[in-house]
């Protein structure tokens, strides 16, 4: 872990100054724009004198939840070595129609990202933010900054996260469902329903499977939510499957909640708007080439693969007869995806994950991974495989922007991570 990164920000707002904050290493350069109105710059230094800055880790400069819940050298587990059970997903709540701001809307004209622009937003509160009134610190820790749920690895109340501000671990905020664990180098946070969709981002997802021919309502075996069994053509075949098709806001939902492991990309969420909303077209668009938002549970798939019109046997989500590659729908994670994000979840470490669903093949454990995460996933703005395909992700936008991207660069990141 190499700390803190040398970066320069431009700020031109007080929000811009608490990103600016919760972005920094041990080394900040701030210009402050708009000469103008001398009381913003007043203010901002004022921000900053009172917050203090967070210290971070990663090549991207994500805080260091993960460091938070280890000894000083970054090696030993928990205090009692359990494994992260598999949680939950946080409970969903309908959103506002068409809430979100449109996706065209302006941006700040300094919309470049700086070096460290891939940190995430978790710089422990000014020292005057208020704390749950029934939780106090629960220990010491090492670097100020970072933010863990109660339970993950430190102790405290599970529906609380906390961060380390003058060597204690204290309270930030009582989570109003759940506290949610993120990947190791992501910060904790607290479970929010998602309201802010994109019109643009569903208009990607929305077009009608092509598989949805004639179809009629079925219950499946193993199945707890609606299918419908379809008989459809494509090309000179025919064919008939069970499908378990999520609906395009359903989509949208797990994108943007998957979009919050990749912290340099979610940061443009405020500062940036319109490249964000490109961004989780590109995410939406790997879903749609991949398999047309089409969950068989079974039966025949007909593609073409430029070879000619094949009908491929699925069951639970993947293909039948598969070697190596055996891809789980909607968004085709690879089994290697899935364990490498386990691992940073602290579930069971990549060697054991590998081992248990198996490394060749259909196996019964893969088949109930992937169709178990997809029932698991159906009612909540968490799916684990979006999030799983998202972690692989964040390498390769870390490795990208390692000397900082602006909004095309961290466009063309999303676009190798996503193909």
């Amino acid at each position: 872990m190499d700390g803190g990164r040398m970066g320069t920000y431009v700020v031109t707002s007080v929000a811009g100054a608490r990103h600016a904050l919760t972005a920094v290493g041990a080394s900040l350069t701030i210009t402050v724009m708009n000469t103008r109105q001398t009381w913003r710059r007043r203010a901002i230094v004022g921000l900053l004198l009172l917050a203090g800055c967070a210290e971070t880790d990663g090549p991207e400069g994500a805080a260091d939840a993960a460091d938070m819940r280890s000894s000083a050298d970054g090696t030993t587990p928990a205090p009692d070595g359990a494994r992260r059970p598999d949680a939950a997903p946080a409970p969903d709540a309908a959103p506002a129609p068409d809430a979100a701001s449109p996706p065209d809307a302006a941006s700040p004209p300094d919309a470049a990202l700086a070096p460290d622009a891939a940190l995430a937003p978790d710089a422990a509160p000014a020292p005057d933010a208020a704390s749950p009134p029934d939780a106090g610190a629960i220990g010491p820790c090492n670097r100020d900054g970072g933010r863990v749920c109660g339970g993950n690895g430190v102790g405290g109340d599970p529906q609380v996260l906390y961060t380390c501000r003058d060597g204690q671990r204290v309270p930030v905020e009582r989570c109003a469902t759940t506290c949610d664990w993120m990947p190791r180098g992501v910060p904790d946070r607290c479970a929010a329903p998602i309201e802010d969709i994109p019109r643009a981002l569903v208009d990607e997802l929305d077009a009608r499977p092509y598989v949805e021919g004639d179809c009629v309502p079925v219950e499946h075996r193993g199945w707890p939510h609606p299918a419908q069994r379809c008989d459809y053509a494509a090309g000179p075949l025919s064919a008939r499957v069970v499908v378990a098709n999520p609906p395009p806001r359903r989509v949208a939902r797990w994108i943007i909640d998957a979009a919050g492991v990749i912290p340099a990309f979610d940061a443009l969420r405020e500062t940036d708007r319109r490249t964000w909303v490109e961004g989780l077209r590109i995410m939406a668009r790997q879903t749609m080439n991949q398999s047309s938002r089409i969950f068989p549970l079974e039966g025949g798939i007909i593609k073409n693969m430029g070879d000619g019109h094949i009908t491929y046997p699925f069951r639970h989500g993947v293909t039948e007869g598969c070697s190596t590659g055996c891809y789980c729908r909607i968004n085709s994670l690879h089994r290697t995806e899935y364990c490498s994000y386990r691992d940073a979840m602290g579930r069971e470490t990549e060697a054991e994950c590998l081992a248990r669903v198996g490394e060749r093949g259909l196996t019964d454990a893969w088949g109930d991974a992937c169709q178990g995460n997809h029932a698991r996933a159906w009612d909540s703005d968490v799916n684990e495989h979006y999030r799983a395909r998202a972690w692989a992700a964040r390498a390769v936008v870390s490795e990208r922007c390692r000397q900082g991207c602006d909004a095309e660069g961290m466009l063309d990141a999303l676009r190798q991570a996503y193909r």
